[in-house]
């Protein structure tokens, strides 16, 4: 990413869309690691529920959902995760998905209303889905020692 990174936000910034392999699980399971794919555009307007590209302070490339927008700035976090980013500020954030393929064929528009709701009730099931995956960690725990 790092070699590719000049060349997108070039892309990006002039105005052409981007499209990007997805490479890790942060966002499974709505964008699967090598077989997802997504197509960028510059971030003019951004809100709740937007996957955005966005670089780190210390570099790293992360694609992640904004879950809130807070004093200016931007909280992120994975699909797949239940940590919130905090503090992203508009700078830092290169892109915007503007359409998606999970199988690396069919494409969907990321204004779709099924991905709207998609990401309003994923987004907001954060807290459920942490304590149900803790209290299967402990129940895995329990089984094992029998």
């Amino acid at each position: 990413m790092a070699s590719l990174s000049p060349l997108i936000e070039e892309v990006i910034g002039n105005g052409t869309a981007a499209e990007l392999t997805v490479a890790g699980n942060s966002m499974h399971p709505f964008l699967r690691h090598n077989v997802s794919r997504v197509r960028l555009s510059r971030a003019d307007v951004l809100r709740n529920g937007d996957v955005v590209l966005y670089r780190r302070d210390n570099g790293a490339y992360v694609l992640h959902r904004i879950v809130k927008i807070k004093n200016g700035s931007y909280i992120m976090c994975g699909d797949n995760q239940y940590v919130l980013e905090c503090g992203i500020r508009r700078d830092q954030i290169l892109a915007v998905m503007t359409s998606f393929s999970r199988d690396g064929v069919r494409w969907k528009d990321a204004l779709s209303f099924g991905h709207k709701v998609y990401s309003a009730l994923w987004s907001r099931s954060r807290l459920v889905r942490r304590t149900f995956r803790g209290a299967k960690r402990r129940l895995a725990r329990l089984l094992q020692n029998f």
